[in-house]
């Protein structure tokens, strides 16, 4: 009897540990998403994030949407003609078994129009919307000025 209720235990918790290791399968997971504070005043914002696919299907974020925020969207940023330029985009896509990284100088998520300040030490209420997975809702965290957001 103890012999079977200690393999028992034993293959619960080799199974606990093996699930906590490396990505979920068949999730599409965001994970590590930041935003920088903004000075007082500012009326803009920007969210950085990663999108891992570990679905069967490719996928991509088709919009956002925070209460702090009057217009949320989807953003690149990239030299043209010399110059670092943003243009808005219609989506991000992310292959199955991808993962898209939204950072400074690449994709973002711009916050237009901000209710108040984004505050180090707080966190966004975020709603991405993906073509295939459908809604999710996010808390993004604020860093500060100088703060790396790893």
């Amino acid at each position: 009897m103890f012999r079977r209720l200690s393999l028992a235990i034993f293959m619960l918790t080799a199974g606990l540990a093996s699930a906590s290791c490396g990505s979920p399968s068949g999730e599409l997971l965001v994970e590590n998403a930041w935003a920088r504070e903004t000075p007082e005043g500012a009326p803009n914002g920007a969210i950085y994030l990663t999108i891992r696919n570990n679905t069967g299907s490719d996928d991509q974020l088709i919009s956002a949407a925070s209460s702090l925020a009057r217009h949320v969207g989807l953003h690149t940023s990239g030299e043209e003609d010399g110059m670092m330029r943003m243009r808005p985009i219609d989506s991000v896509a992310i292959a199955s078994g991808s993962t898209a990284q939204l950072k400074p100088a690449g994709d973002h998520i711009m916050l237009m129009g901000l209710e108040k300040r984004l505050e180090a030490g707080t966190r966004i209420p975020l709603t991405l919307q993906f073509e295939i997975a459908g809604e999710k809702t996010i808390d993004v965290r604020v860093i500060g000025m100088t703060d790396s957001p790893d």
